[in-house]
């Protein structure tokens, strides 16, 4: 939060302090001290004048006069965020105060004690004491106005200007609550609304937690530059799907089954289901060298085999090939063949589409030559860029099965 205080005296003494500063014993402008001036007495105080008027001497009074709410800062949090109660936002005023020099019949030294505080305040206006930060500005006033305001006092009028202290913020009741941190990254997890059963369990949309890191300083003109997706449906072995419902946690509802589109259904309870409650399902794509899960569309269910086969209704799960191993930043280097080289899970011969960016590569079969990859193995993935592709940067596209990877490297031509 800004700073703040609950005393207003507290103030009013860092001026006081600011002031002896110029005209204490040890002050520059005395010619004792290298200055003009013949050096007499001032005292310094907050004060009322008529308070002070038969104490003697030069009598500097610095009088807190009149309080008002800063016009300009009072429903606007000073910390930034949200808006804040009452009781949690600092009161912002703005202080006034009446200067004044008296020192009987010798004007002189009112007079000099008055321009030396004029000098003061002009050329320090704005105050930081530790912690604190607020401007000094001279208010201007006409004559008939002061006549007013010593009329008002009821005093005899004297050397007086008016000095107007500003932002002063009184410390709120409650601590406000303070913003976070900008953020360097972005997680977004969505949770399933209740929805009516139909049925022992029910099933919707699964969703993956996906992160991706947040450039500094970036703007929308960044946005190839982010590595990274946001997909409710795409995983890759090692992910964790939440598949969110209603009923999961009833009898015979226990298995969850994956069929592959135009493929046979599997029970991958042992090796994919972590846990379950009522609402949510959630699964560990196992890790896996290439034959499962294979890259592709998948049909999820949930239910049982005994003592007669039940399904709930199904919803799609994509699953994408993994790329391993990306560097920051992921520029990815040819070797001195100019043969690229990506490591990762799921690269299926015969299933696998290669594109930088629009460009798409032809699966050479065997080792790749110029605009040609090859599925080395299901963990390795090797290809040459086109001869005649034009300079730039292309992000490598990588699908399996037609379910393309999450965004990894990118190359430099």
């Amino acid at each position: 939060m800004a700073w703040s205080t609950l005393d207003l005296s507290k103030i009013t003494d860092d001026l006081i302090n600011h002031l002896t500063a110029v005209l204490g014993v040890s002050a520059p402008v005395w010619q004792e001290n290298g200055g003009t001036i013949p050096r007499f007495d001032v005292t310094i105080s907050g004060s009322m004048p008529e308070a002070v008027r038969t104490d003697g001497g030069c009598q500097l009074s610095l009088y807190l006069l009149h309080v008002s709410q800063d016009k300009f800062a009072r429903n606007t949090p000073v910390g930034g965020g949200p808006g804040q109660l009452n009781r949690r936002q600092p009161l912002s005023l703005d202080l006034y105060y009446l200067l004044t020099a008296y020192a009987g019949k010798d004007y002189h030294q009112e007079q000099f004690a008055m321009g030396i505080a004029l000098r003061c305040f002009h050329e320090t206006a704005i105050v930081t004491p530790p912690n604190e930060e607020y401007t000094v500005t001279m208010e201007v006033q006409s004559p008939d106005e002061t006549s007013r305001l010593w009329q008002a006092l009821s005093t005899p009028l004297r050397l007086s200007v008016i000095y107007k202290v500003s932002i002063v913020f009184i410390t709120p009741t409650d601590t406000p609550t303070v913003p976070g941190p900008p953020p360097t990254q972005i997680g977004l997890a969505v949770s399933p609304a209740v929805l009516p059963v139909m049925g022992a369990a029910r099933v919707v949309a699964p969703a993956i937690r996906s992160v991706f890191t947040k450039l500094k300083d970036a703007s929308p003109q960044d946005l190839d530059k982010v590595v990274g997706q946001v997909s409710p449906t795409v995983a890759v072995p090692g992910d964790t799907v939440l598949i969110g419902g209603v009923g999961l946690d009833a009898g015979g509802f226990d298995n969850v089954y994956a069929t592959p589109v135009g493929g046979v259904e599997q029970n991958v309870t042992a090796t994919w289901k972590q846990s379950s409650t009522a609402t949510e399902l959630r699964l560990k794509i196992v890790p896996d060298t290439g034959a499962v899960p294979t890259p592709g569309v998948y049909v999820i269910t949930v239910g049982s085999d005994m003592p007669a086969a039940v399904r709930s209704n199904s919803t799609l799960l994509m699953i994408a090939a993994r790329i391993d191993n990306v560097a920051d930043p992921p520029l990815l280097n040819p070797d001195g063949s100019g043969v690229y080289s990506i490591q990762g899970v799921g690269f299926v011969a015969g299933a696998v589409q290669v594109v930088l960016d629009t460009v798409p590569l032809t699966d050479a079969g065997g080792a790749p030559g110029d605009g040609q990859f090859q599925v080395a193995s299901g963990t390795s993935l090797l290809f040459k860029t086109p001869a005649a592709m034009e300079p730039g940067q292309y992000w490598v596209r990588i699908r399996v099965n037609g379910v393309e990877s999450p965004p990894s490297w990118f190359v430099q031509k």
